[in-house]
């Protein structure tokens, strides 16, 4: 699970929630302490702000009709994301772990790369809990391999054998291949889903 970054944790929130009873309660959070905090009453909309380093997200004080005017109502203002830039998914391997093996007679060679979320222009920065290790396989005897890294979850806390990544890549090869079956598929019978 993704942990939250010092830079963009709200230190400071206030909202102001509007309940289905027609009456108002506010919450405020200094440094993550509930100062003022309201009961679980269901409501219907709510306003107000979240100020981190990062940016301030603002939601205006008007009731949205619709979706258009529900999104319209955040607006951010760039603080620290005005230096840092915007998210971004970063990738390199560890050269050092390639290896060759042999599975069901085929040779494979398998690295294992790192992927972390870092900013658009400090992308040597890794944000806190991002950091996560993928693998890449290729092979010239076997075509049905992923040209991209992978890595199931439950990966996260161990090494897979190389079984496990070659079964691991034929499944995100055939997946690839279903979903995009599946896309030209849509194309080529755009009425297919009103015949339905």
């Amino acid at each position: 699970m993704k942990e939250d970054n010092w830079l963009e944790t709200a230190f400071v929130t206030y909202f102001k929630y509007y309940l289905e009873d027609g009456r108002t309660q506010r919450v405020f959070t200094l440094f993550g302490v509930p100062l003022l905090l309201g009961d679980e009453t269901p409501y219907v909309w709510h306003s107000g702000f979240m100020l981190s380093l990062y940016n301030v997200i603002y939601l205006k004080d008007v009731e949205p009709k619709t979706d258009a005017e529900a999104l319209k109502r955040h607006r951010t203002i760039p603080l620290l994301s005005w230096l840092l830039g915007n998210h971004v998914e970063k990738e390199e391997p560890f050269e050092e772990s390639a290896y060759n093996t042999t599975v069901r007679g085929i040779r494979y060679t398998i690295t294992r790369w790192g992927r972390w979320t870092s900013y658009e222009r400090f992308q040597w920065f890794a944000l806190k809990g991002t950091r996560i290790n993928v693998y890449h396989i290729a092979s010239d005897d076997d075509k049905q391999l992923p040209d991209y890294t992978f890595a199931p979850p439950d990966w996260a806390d161990r090494t897979p054998s190389p079984e496990e990544v070659v079964n691991a890549a034929h499944e995100m090869y055939k997946l690839m291949n279903d979903l995009k079956a599946g896309m030209s598929g849509a194309e080529h019978n755009p009425q297919s889903n009103d015949k339905q």
